[in-house]
């Protein structure tokens, strides 16, 4: 049944939807390895900051194409729904944490400056 949702959407554009669902989960996963290391190494919220900034843009260049196809798809009569659970689900990106908005507002540590001049 879930096969027969996705003849419903065109090839091309089915490989579009993969992909931008593709880089949510690696988005969600990447975070997942961010709170890892910050466990490992201390810093909380660093690397989550550090990582999103890095990232999110094009994460939400995938959600906001994602809710595009999403009201497309609705206004040719198939639901998106089903066309995401078909593919194994549309994650929601991992909120920020209090630590990485912590850092967020403040900043990373200024550098220390140095009076040599680089070689």
């Amino acid at each position: 049944m879930a096969e027969d949702i996705l003849t419903a959407v065109p090839r091309f554009l089915l490989q579009q939807v993969r992909q931008h669902l593709a880089r949510l989960q690696e988005f969600n996963a990447g975070m997942a390895r961010m709170r890892t290391l910050e466990q490992r190494l201390g810093s909380p919220g660093r690397y989550k900051w550090e990582f999103r900034l890095q990232r999110e843009p094009q994460v939400q260049e995938s959600v906001a194409w994602l809710d595009r196809f999403t009201a497309l798809a609705r206004t040719n009569g198939v639901d998106p729904d089903a066309v995401f659970a078909a593919l194994g689900g549309r994650p929601a990106l991992e909120a920020w944490s209090l630590a990485a908005q912590a850092w967020r507002r403040e900043g990373p540590p200024s550098a220390p400056v140095s009076d040599t001049p680089e070689p």
